[in-house]
């Protein structure tokens, strides 16, 4: 039976859509206050990162506050502070050695960790056109750990749960996007809701998994090719922005600038009509429930658990159709007006998991309160794009 994966992601990406750019300097540390040398420092989410000198201090320029800064190193714990401002005083960051705990280890098969390993990266990097381009780079630092818990669903279903650990980053080769991306993993957990085990014979199982939920979130390093050329440059470029088009960036982005139908994405409601006992789809207006914080912030309030389609109009290419040059009668209107630039299998949904929503003017969900499925959910880390990617759309 085919697997059917739900993915819920989160990146630890923070806002960073002030008006204010500067110049941060800081100096990296031990617990007794020896200076660091080579600790990576970078904005997450971001393609601006440095190291540490000698003497343990670091500058990054070119800073939009508020943002987030990761400091990793190996051996230590990553660390990671929230800057809400420029700070003329240099930073003083201390960071703690890690020690290698036994149930950091575990001794699995080399059968079975092939498998675990093609499960990871399935889940991680995506099986789409990107996820299968995209290659980690050091897949034997991955810890693998398998937990089964019959208690929590019926007789005969067991339910599985893989978490993957690293005690370093994961360094990651995104060819098509062109970029080497670093992530320091703080979860991923791959859980399979119900899975049938049947008995083939007294010694053996057979595990059929049948729905299976990806968790995974991590602070993300993007350090764009160098030395390519033009031609090539431009190759990236247009696939940078086939990644981008229909993304949950995209969505968001398009969202926040209040032009959903003219990047092609159509957002319905379905709803139940008892009466009727019928099923209709309405076209969504979500402006009552808008509020601008005057800080480069979309807040999207009284819509927790409600569920949307997003139905996304494009070209060959993938590149969106205007929905606002014609102006159809109803919902349904659209997609025979527009049918031509229709796919179903583009179509996408979304859910608000919180009372209050944030959205960034770049496309960014820094509190994470919307889970995407259907096309949207699908791209995983192997098309991925550092948020401070412009598109120029």
């Amino acid at each position: 039976m085919k697997t059917r994966l739900f993915a819920l992601f989160m990146i630890y990406f923070v806002s960073t859509s002030s008006f204010c750019q500067s110049v941060q300097r800081g100096c990296v540390s031990d617990g007794t206050g020896q200076p660091i040398s080579l600790a990576t420092v970078y904005i997450n989410g971001t393609t601006n990162g440095t190291k540490t000198d000698a003497g343990g201090c670091f500058e990054l320029q070119g800073l939009t506050f508020p943002c987030q800064l990761v400091v990793s190193h190996l051996g230590y714990f990553t660390k990671w502070i929230m800057i809400n401002e420029p700070s003329k005083k240099p930073l003083s960051i201390s960071i703690k050695e890690k020690t290698i705990q036994l149930s950091e280890v575990s001794v699995i098969g080399k059968s079975q960790r092939t498998k675990l390993v093609r499960q990871f990266k399935e889940a991680f990097l995506g099986s789409d056109n990107w996820g299968n381009a995209a290659k980690l780079l050091n897949d034997s630092v991955l810890v693998f750990h398998l937990a089964y818990n019959p208690d929590t669903v019926p007789d005969g279903d067991y339910s599985r749960r893989l978490t993957v650990s690293a005690a370093v980053p994961l360094i990651i080769d995104l060819p098509l996007l062109g970029y080497k991306l670093r992530i320091d993993l703080d979860t991923f957990a791959l859980t399979d809701l119900k899975a049938t085990v049947h008995k083939k014979d007294s010694a053996r199982n057979i595990f059929v998994p049948r729905k299976s939920m990806c968790y995974y979130a991590g602070f993300y390093y993007f350090k764009p090719y160098e030395e390519i050329s033009p031609s090539h440059l431009k190759k990236i470029e247009r696939n940078r922005l086939n990644a981008f088009y229909n993304s949950r960036e995209h969505f968001s982005w398009a969202l926040y600038h209040a032009k959903l139908k003219k990047n092609g994405f159509l957002l319905i409601k379905q709803t139940y009509d008892s009466i009727s006992n019928k099923l209709s789809l309405t076209d969504v207006s979500l402006d009552s429930c808008f509020r601008y914080d005057g800080k480069g912030h979309l807040l999207v309030t009284g819509l927790k658990d409600q569920t949307f389609q997003i139905h996304y109009f494009c070209d060959l290419a993938g590149k969106p159709v205007d929905l606002t040059k014609k102006d159809p009668e109803n919902v349904l209107s659209y997609f025979d007006v527009f049918s031509r630039f229709y796919k179903p299998e583009y179509r996408s949904y979304l859910t608000f998991t919180n009372n209050s929503c944030t959205i960034d003017k770049d496309g960014l969900i820094p509190d994470n309160s919307i889970a995407f499925g259907g096309k949207a959910g699908e791209k995983k880390v192997g098309s991925t794009l550092p948020n401070d990617y412009r598109p120029g759309i």
